[in-house]
């Protein structure tokens, strides 16, 4: 079972690895797929309208730019042009940050 893990790294995710991701620096899968898991998990609290108040947004959205950058640094910047998350987090502890 063990032999087929190994193999199935060797063969495929690593081939794959520098397709996917032409801009990350760490080949290591663990690397790379800690980050990603966490990104899945955010994204499933949201989801599921369960509470994101303990975390670290600020560290969730760095994380999200670097994974994009992973793939794509124009798409990096593109999205770093367009988002308004640094906007909404600044605001976050504004007395009318409640405003729609």
């Amino acid at each position: 079972m063990d032999v087929l893990i190994v193999d199935f790294e060797r063969l495929t995710w690593r081939p794959a690895f520098r397709n996917a991701f032409p801009n990350a620096e760490i080949v290591e899968c663990k690397a790379i797929t800690m980050p990603i898991r966490n990104m899945k998990q955010f994204r499933d609290q949201i989801a599921h309208h369960k509470p994101i108040f303990n975390r670290d947004l600020e560290l969730d959205y760095q994380t999200l730019l670097e994974i994009q950058g992973w793939m794509s640094i124009k798409s990096r910047r593109w999205l770093e042009e367009l988002s308004r998350v640094p906007e909404v987090l600044a605001r976050r502890n504004d007395s009318n940050f409640l405003e729609f």
